[in-house]
């Protein structure tokens, strides 16, 4: 009997998973491997540098030939049932994983690049006339994708020559070297709620696990999983959960735990032992121009060291591409 394994996610770390696959199982008769996408491209914004720069598009399909990229949304599942409710019908699986990075898709950086243009029209319309606009942009969520957003926005609003008249915020009750590194990029850090117009944009969307009937979630409604990803109580389910993932947007980082997630996952399949995986370890990497801030494991550099893994990143980007 053919046996289904669907992804869903949309990080590199699943594009790594699924290139693994691909070359692995997903080309054998018997196996079928899905990816429940809603975008067919991923853009890593430590990468990016500001939002008009041209976007550096990595194509998921470029990188697969046998796993399937289905363009739909989940909108519950269960386990019970191994069925996922999608918004067009019903998907049945053998094996699931689901990444609950978050990560803003193509479509929202576009949505958000036109909010943030016509923003930056209407105050240097208001300085033209002699106004004194103010203005200020609040990205929300306390992850890797939320803080270069802001970053990424403050260098496109210093480009426009606003930056004096819009301020840009973001959460924030991580590590004080972070924080340096964000203040020092001219970011305020730790309000939460905009005191002058302007915009709110919010964190990118993860699947909500309270929709999905049969899993046990803890206090802080992540789901309970062992050492090796999988589900209490179904071990065909791997769900890498949000907390760490937040600080965890280092490519290489996420080259090596998605091949060794997928191993792990082909482990499952072939009833074999599945393989422990590190799933709290910060792996960050922020950018601003030509600075850098990287957390790795307990380390955090924003020199050379720093400005080194930031090189190694870049290369392993422009492959992707």
């Amino acid at each position: 009997m053919r046996q289904r394994i669907v992804l869903i996610g949309e990080s590199p770390l699943v594009l790594f998973l699924a290139e693994a696959l691909d070359k692995s199982v997903a080309n054998l008769v018997q196996t079928d491997v899905v990816w429940l996408t809603t975008e067919a491209a991923i853009i890593c914004l430590s990468h990016q540098q500001s939002m008009s720069a041209h976007q550096k598009i990595i194509n998921k399909k470029s990188h697969l030939n046998h796993v399937r990229l289905i363009n739909n949304r989940v909108n519950s599942i269960n386990l019970v049932e191994r069925r996922l409710i999608t918004d067009r019908g019903t998907l049945t699986y053998d094996y699931l994983f689901i990444d609950q990075a978050s990560s803003y898709r193509p479509g929202e950086l576009k949505t958000i690049t036109d909010q943030l243009k016509k923003l930056t029209a209407a105050i240097k319309a208001a300085v033209n006339t002699g106004d004194k606009p103010a203005a200020e942009i609040f990205c929300k969520g306390q992850s890797a994708e939320s803080y270069q957003l802001a970053l990424n926005i403050r260098a496109e609003l210093v480009h426009e020559q606003v930056a004096r008249q819009v301020s840009v915020m973001c959460e924030g009750d991580r590590p004080d070297d972070l924080k340096k590194f964000l203040t020092a990029a001219g970011l305020k850090v730790g309000r939460r709620r905009l005191e002058k117009p302007g915009l709110t944009i919010q964190a990118p969307a993860i699947l909500d696990l309270r929709k999905i009937r049969g899993l046990k979630i803890d206090a802080q409604y992540q789901a309970m999983t062992g050492s090796t990803a999988q589900v209490l109580g179904h071990p065909e389910v791997m769900i890498l959960n949000s907390r760490p993932r937040f600080r965890q947007n280092l490519l290489r980082f996420q080259k090596t735990l998605g091949q060794r997630l997928a191993k792990s996952l082909i482990n499952i399949v072939e009833s074999r032992e599945p393989l422990t995986v590190e799933l709290e370890q910060s792996a960050l990497l922020l950018t601003h121009g030509e600075e850098s801030f990287v957390w790795l494991g307990k380390l955090m550099s924003r020199r050379t060291r720093g400005r080194i893994i930031r090189q190694l990143d870049r290369r392993l980007h422009s492959k992707l591409r």
